[in-house]
C-alpha cells in the first residue's frame, strides 16, 4: 500500500508538474507574443521565408535571413576587449550614399538611406522584383576631412544568394547603386544596444574601443563600418558589430575595397 508520506509526495509531484505545465504554457505564450513583435510580418519583404543558404553553420544572429558567409581566422582579447578577425569572400551588395553634418543628423541620414534601399527591395527596381530582406545592414562611415566638412554614410544591403551569381535587378533610383565588396579581412567587435539601434556616437565609441586595442598599422582607420542584424522592434538578444578592415598588401595596400557595378 501507499503510505501517507508517499501520497503527500505524489500530490506535491502532481502540483509541481501542473505548475511546470502552466509555466511552460506561459513561457510559450510570451515567446509567441514577443515573436509577433519582433518579426512584424509584412514589415520586410519575405522576412518569414526560409532562404537558400550558402552554409549550414551560419551564426545565430543572422536568424532566418541570408547573410554573408565568413571564416573566423582569430579570436583575441586585449584590455578586456574581445574581438575576432574574419575573412569575407567577395560578394554583391546594393548601396546608397547620404551625407550628414553632425551627430544629430546621423539618424536622419540613416533613415533616409534605409528607406531608399527598402523601396528598392520592395519592387522599385528595373525588374519590379521583390527581394527578401537580408542581414547585416552595413554602414560605411567616412568622416569629413575637417570640422566643417560633410561626413559620408554609405548604407549597404547584402544581395541574397539567389542573386549573387546572376546579379540583382538594376535600380531605377539614381541614388542607389550595385556594389561589389572584394574579399576582405576585418577586425570585429560585437556589442548590443537598445532599440532602434546604435547611434552615431555609439558607433564611433565602439570603433575607437576596437582601434585602441589593435596594433598600430594593422588596420585601416577610415572608413569604419557598423553592421546591424536586428529589426528596430527586436527587444532581446540584439546584435551589432564594428568592422575595421585589416591592412594588407592587396591592391596597393588596401583590402575589401568597394567597387560600383555598371
Amino acid at each position: 500500500g501507499i503510505t501517507g508520506a508517499q501520497r503527500k509526495g505524489l500530490g506535491m509531484l502532481k502540483r509541481s508538474s501542473s505548475f511546470k505545465s502552466i509555466q511552460e504554457q506561459t513561457m510559450l505564450q510570451a515567446a509567441s507574443s514577443l515573436a509577433a513583435i519582433v518579426l512584424l510580418p509584412g514589415l520586410f519583404p519575405s522576412c518569414g521565408a526560409v532562404p537558400v543558404l550558402a552554409v549550414n553553420d551560419k551564426p545565430w544572429f543572422c536568424h532566418d535571413l541570408n547573410c554573408p558567409s565568413f571564416e573566423v581566422l582569430e579570436t583575441n582579447s586585449s584590455k578586456h576587449v574581445k574581438y575576432e578577425v574574419r575573412k569575407y569572400p567577395a560578394a554583391r551588395w546594393v548601396s546608397t550614399d547620404v551625407q550628414f553634418d553632425t551627430e544629430a543628423d546621423f539618424m536622419h541620414a540613416e533613415n533616409e538611406a534605409f528607406m531608399r534601399l527598402f523601396h528598392y527591395i520592395s519592387g522599385e527596381n528595373a525588374a519590379k522584383a521583390k527581394i527578401e530582406m537580408t542581414v547585416p545592414v552595413v554602414n560605411t562611415i567616412q568622416p569629413g576631412q575637417g570640422p566643417f566638412c560633410k561626413n559620408n554614410l554609405t548604407m549597404s544591403f547584402f544581395v541574397p544568394f539567389d542573386f549573387q551569381k546572376v546579379g540583382p535587378p538594376k535600380p531605377t533610383d539614381s541614388s542607389i547603386f550595385l556594389s561589389l565588396f572584394e574579399e576582405m579581412e576585418v577586425y570585429v567587435i560585437q556589442f548590443s544596444t537598445l532599440p532602434p539601434g546604435p547611434s552615431g556616437k555609439t558607433i564611433a565609441e565602439e570603433a575607437k574601443k576596437l582601434a585602441d586595442v589593435l596594433p598600430a598599422g594593422t588596420f585601416q582607420d577610415e572608413p569604419y563600418l557598423s553592421a546591424s542584424y536586428d529589426s528596430p522592434f527586436r527587444v532581446l538578444r540584439r546584435h551589432d558589430e564594428i568592422w575595421l578592415k585589416k591592412q594588407t598588401q592587396v591592391r596597393g595596400g588596401r583590402s575589401g575595397e568597394e567597387e560600383r557595378e555598371t
